[in-house]
C-alpha cells in the first residue's frame, strides 16, 4: 500500500500478513482484500479513527479481538466475508454506532450469541449467509431497530428464536433458504396482521423437511403457546433408506414346449426391495410391457407375465427388469 494514498486506500493482493500501520491517519476508506491476514488485534485500527468503510474480505482471519474496532465510531461499512471465522465475541461491534452494512458471510461461524450485534442502532443490512450455524438464540437481533435486510441462507440451521423482537411482518420467502429449520418461536412481536401475513395466520402446524436424510430421524416436539398456557406433544420420525432390488430366479409355470397355439402362458418375474420394485418385461419382439400395459400380454402386480392366445411369434427370450428409487 502506498503511504501517500488520499482518503481512499486500496491494498489488494499484496500478500500482507497484518494491517499496515504506515498509511495516512486521515483515510476514510481502506480495502485489504486477498491477503494472508490471520488475526485482527486490539490496536490494528487505532490510528485510523476516520474510517467510514473497511473491507477485509478474502483473507484468512480466524480471530478478532473484541477491541479491534473500538475507536471506529464513524465506520458505516464493514466487510469480513470469506474468512475463517468460527466465532465472534459479543460486543465486538458495539462501538460501531454508525454502522449501516455488516457482512460476515462465507465464514465458518457455528454459533452467534446474544450481544454479538449489540449497540448497532443504524445497522440496515446484515449479511451472514453461507456459514455453519445450526442455532440462533433469542435476543440475537434485539438491538437492531433499523435492520431492514437479513441474509441468512443457512442450509444447516435447525433452530432460530425470534421471540420478543420488533418484528411486524414476515415475507413468505424469508426462510426459504433454511431447508433444515424445524423450530421457529415468534411470540412477543408486535405483528401487523393484515393480508401480507396470511401465510402465517393460515398455518396449520405442518412441518416440512426437504431433502430428507438419515440425520432427520428422531424425536420432534411440537409446542403450542397462547396467553392461557402451553401444551406440547412428541412425535417420532423414522427414515428408511431404500434397499437395492434383489432379483429372484425366474420360473415358468408351464413348459414352453407344452404350450400350444391359442393357449395361455404364464411366466414369473420375482424381485424384492424397498420401496417395492416396478417390473418391466422386454418381449421377444423388443417391446416393453408393464403393470399399466393392456392387450394380450400383461404384467401383474406380483410380477407374473400373462400371455393370452399364444402364437409362434411369442417364442423367444423374455427379459425381466425390476427398478425402485
Amino acid at each position: 500500500c502506498s503511504s501517500n494514498c488520499p482518503s481512499y486506500c486500496g491494498c489488494i493482493r499484496k500478500e500482507l500478513t497484518s494491517v499496515p500501520q504506515d498509511l495516512p491517519a486521515t483515510i476514510t476508506s481502506l480495502q485489504l482484500q486477498h491477503h494472508h491476514i490471520t488475526s485482527l488485534n486490539q490496536y490494528d485500527f487505532s490510528k485510523y479513527a476516520k474510517l467510514r468503510k473497511l473491507i477485509l474480505s478474502i483473507n484468512r482471519i480466524s480471530i478478532v479481538n473484541k477491541q479491534t474496532f473500538s475507536n471506529l465510531t464513524e465506520l458505516k461499512t464493514l466487510d469480513l466475508s470469506d474468512n475463517k471465522l468460527t466465532y465472534i465475541q459479543p460486543c465486538t461491534f458495539s462501538a460501531l454506532s454508525q454502522l449501516n452494512d455488516l457482512k460476515i458471510s462465507d465464514n465458518r461461524i457455528t454459533n452467534i450469541d446474544p450481544g454479538t450485534f449489540s449497540n448497532l442502532p443504524e445497522l440496515f443490512h446484515l449479511r451472514s449467509c453461507c456459514n455453519r450455524l445450526t442455532r440462533i438464540l433469542s435476543g440475537t437481533f434485539t438491538d437492531l431497530p433499523k435492520l431492514d435486510r437479513l441474509d441468512l441462507s443457512l442450509p444447516t440451521l435447525k433452530e432460530i428464536d425470534l421471540e420478543r423482537n420488533l418484528l411486524t411482518s414476515i415475507h413468505p420467502d424469508t426462510f426459504s433458504d433454511l431447508p433444515k429449520l424445524i423450530l421457529l418461536p415468534l411470540k412477543g412481536n408486535p405483528w401487523h396482521c393484515d393480508c401480507t401475513m396470511t401465510h402465517v395466520r393460515k398455518g396449520n402446524g405442518t412441518i416440512t423437511i426437504r431433502d430428507v436424510t438419515a440425520a432427520d430421524a428422531g424425536q420432534y416436539i411440537c409446542t403450542a403457546t397462547n396467553p392461557g398456557g402451553s401444551t406440547s406433544d412428541k412425535l417420532f420420525v423414522e427414515v428408511h433408506t431404500p434397499t437395492p432390488v434383489m432379483p429372484g430366479v425366474p420360473t415358468a409355470l408351464v413348459e414352453t414346449s407344452d404350450v400350444m397355439t391359442g393357449e395361455a402362458l404364464y411366466l414369473e418375474c420375482e424381485a424384492s426391495g424397498t420401496p417395492k420394485p416396478d417390473i418391466t418385461v422386454t418381449l421377444p419382439s423388443g417391446l416393453n410391457a408393464t403393470v399399466e400395459s393392456g392387450g394380450r400380454v400383461t404384467v401383474r402386480e406380483n410380477g407374473t407375465i400373462a400371455i393370452k392366445d399364444v402364437t409362434a411369434a411369442d417364442a423367444g427370450q423374455y427379459i425381466c427388469i425390476a427398478t425402485n428409487q
